[in-house]
């Protein structure tokens, strides 16, 4: 599954260490440090619309003088000529205050003026206060006080303070960007590798008594060989879409880029993109184009805190080998009558048609008021130019894109992948393919010519028509496709095609439902998993329930991972693919396949941890790169076997 380019560019709590960490102390620390007995203080505005209950009048100032103290804050602020103040209240010696407003209108007003505020050359950050239910009060000080020394905010240290790094595009978008690619490379393997070891561990810990032999036989504590790492084709210039940001850069200009930091953290700043290394050139050409409808409309553009303005947010998608183009705008149209939105709609057009070679494109808007920019998935999007959705080629097959489909944002790199899930599912005109989470159907469709049937499994109705849509473009007639949730259908299709049947998971970020792993174990004819992961965390968790011995919650002969393989689709970031082959084991042979626990390694198509490098793996185990830096023909990859006689 893709993982998206999302605006607040957050991490997973174990992901790869990356430099950019250590400037990324977020100030919800200091949120977490708020005076819980406030009588005025409430819930978070921007909880999940539907929940009841009052409107929080209650904002948090961060990056105030420590020395100051409620008086001298309150005459700071008193500048300002505020309305509707009820309350400001300010500790010594801690770096925030509070300010209590009597209505939402006047806490919208304060909130605008006060992010343009400034108190002895501080800009100060203002976020929504928030509460702290549970919280130990002395584990709260000890954060703020790290805050506060890791951000250099004690007036105390004078010239001894830690001098700021300043983050840039770069650092927030593609943290790795300083990093060689071979280093970035080593880097992935070594986070791979403490995965593989994860699975043992857990797998171990689930089957309580009852443990796998293969668990006991494993070498060097790995679940099974990772045989290779395949680089991205492309490290430039590879994303296909990209979601971008409506709002102000540091100088209060308005911008189309990416979001700098986390609102929650009182970070609303917008970043230019123009020289984002991810970001293509094709992309670059879209965003200047509609940054000048942005500016020439006028029009306010999306505050995150006070939730006002027009503008919000573009998405453009790219498919460079039809050269067509896709650009979303999201806007928010509260406050405007249709004649006033089909100005704006006029503008966008004009300014959009400005791009170069955009006969077959497409320019759509969305009209959202919520509060987050993620509209929900059955918000109306309006066609303005061009048709509803674009076409790009992959595996040499035509699939359609619209506005909401999933389709990975890397496509040389995903040509890869796909190629690494085709040659280890070894399909014949026998083979059913059970394609589930097949999204639009590219991995099934890729596969389709070979297998006797694809079935595929998928939630969205949309993606669904759209995989039907390119069967018919294709050619390909011998698919059938489900909709509903994958634990809900597994059973029943399992029961249909379980015979002589593969199974490619390729699961969102939060892995496999239970009740799929369940049904995927109590299929005794299924013998083949191959599971495509976009987050590993999750694929440790759901491989050792797969591999777990059984029992009453997990029923049916457990699988043994078998070998697995990493494809890089997002140089430059944590992020990657992983690639693992899962094979039953027999009742007749409660021992893995041979090839599971029977390798050497020693052999350079084996990962090895290198601890005189501090875990990092040596520079001559980054294997060569498969595919040329040119190549987009996937039959021009080398089989598995070509590659392991490659890399010997």
């Amino acid at each position: 599954m893709e993982v998206a380019q999302e605006n607040d560019n957050s991490n997973e709590g174990e992901e790869i260490t990356n430099e950019v960490e250590n400037n990324e102390e977020t100030t919800n620390e200091v949120e977490n440090n708020e005076e819980t007995n406030n009588d005025n203080e409430v819930e978070n505005s921007e909880e999940q619309e539907g929940e009841q209950g009052p409107p929080n009048l209650v904002v948090c100032l961060l990056n105030v003088p420590k020395k100051f103290g409620s008086k001298r804050v309150q005459k700071e602020i008193g500048e300002l000529n505020l309305q509707g103040v009820l309350k400001i209240k300010k500790r010594p010696n801690l770096g925030y205050a509070h300010v209590t407003f009597a209505n939402l209108e006047a806490k919208e007003a304060g909130v605008y003026a006060l992010r343009r505020f400034k108190i002895h050359d501080r800009k100060i950050n203002v976020v929504d206060s928030q509460r702290n239910k549970g919280k130990n009060r002395n584990d709260k000080r000890k954060k703020f006080e790290k805050y506060e020394e890791d951000n250099g905010n004690d007036e105390e240290k004078g010239e001894n303070k830690r001098p700021k790094t300043e983050l840039t595009v770069h650092d927030v978008v593609t943290p790795l960007h300083r990093h060689p690619y071979e280093t970035q490379l080593q880097q992935k393997k070594a986070f791979v590798i403490d995965k593989l070891k994860g699975i043992v561990r857990n797998t171990s810990k689930l089957s309580a008594y009852n443990v796998p032999q293969w668990v006991n036989q494993a070498k060097d504590k790995l679940c099974c060989p990772l045989v290779r790492l395949y680089s991205s084709p492309v490290t430039k210039g590879y994303r296909n879409k990209s979601s971008l940001t409506i709002g102000l850069d540091k100088d209060n200009q308005p911008m189309i880029g990416f979001a700098m930091g986390l609102t929650k953290d009182g970070i609303t700043t917008v970043g230019d993109p123009s020289s984002a290394v991810n970001m293509s050139d094709r992309t670059e050409e879209v965003r200047k184009a509609m940054l000048q409808c942005v500016v020439e409309s006028g029009r306010a553009t999306w505050d995150k805190v006070a939730h006002l303005g027009f503008w919000r947010e573009l998405t453009i998608r790219v498919c460079d080998r039809t050269n067509q183009v896709m650009a979303i705008m999201q806007a928010n149209p509260t406050g405007l009558s249709e004649e006033e939105l089909q100005t704006e709609e006029e503008r966008m057009i004009k300014y959009f048609s400005t791009v170069s070679n955009i006969e077959e494109s497409s320019l759509q808007v969305q009209y959202w008021s919520g509060l987050s920019n993620v509209a929900s998935y059955d918000t109306p999007i309006k066609s303005l130019l061009g048709p509803t959705h674009i076409t790009e080629i992959l595996m040499g097959l035509k699939f359609r894109i619209s506005a909401n489909s999933f389709f990975q944002p890397n496509t040389a790199a995903a040509e890869v992948l796909y190629k690494v899930v085709g040659d280890w599912a070894t399909v014949n005109p026998e083979t059913t393919v059970l394609d589930i989470y097949c999204g639009t159907g590219t991995i099934g469709l890729s596969l389709a010519k070979q297998a006797k049937l694809v079935v595929g499994v998928e939630e969205v109705e949309d993606a669904i028509k759209d995989a039907y849509q390119n069967a018919a473009n294709n050619g390909i007639k011998n698919v059938e496709y489900f909709v509903g949730k994958a634990e809900h259908q597994l059973a029943s299709i399992l029961s249909q095609h379980g015979e002589n049947c593969v199974a490619i998971v390729d699961p969102p970020r939060p892995g496999l439902h239970s009740s799929a792993i369940q049904a995927i174990r109590d299929c005794s004819t299924l013998k083949k998993l191959i599971y495509v992961s976009c987050n590993q965390n999750s694929l440790v968790v759901d491989a050792a329930h797969l591999c777990r011995s059984p029992s009453k919650t997990m029923p049916g002969l457990p699988f043994v991972p078998v070998k697995c393989a990493v494809v890089d689709l997002f140089p430059h970031t944590a992020h990657l693919e992983v690639v693992m082959l899962f094979e039953r084991i027999t009742a007749e042979d409660t021992a893995p396949p041979s090839h599971a626990v029977t390798y050497n390694p020693s052999e350079p198509v084996i990962v090895r941890m290198d601890n005189a490098n501090m875990g990092m793996l040596t520079v001559d185990s980054v294997l060569p790169d498969p595919v040329s830096s040119t190549s987009t023909d996937p039959s021009s990859l080398p089989t598995e076997e070509e590659a392991e006689t490659n890399d010997t």
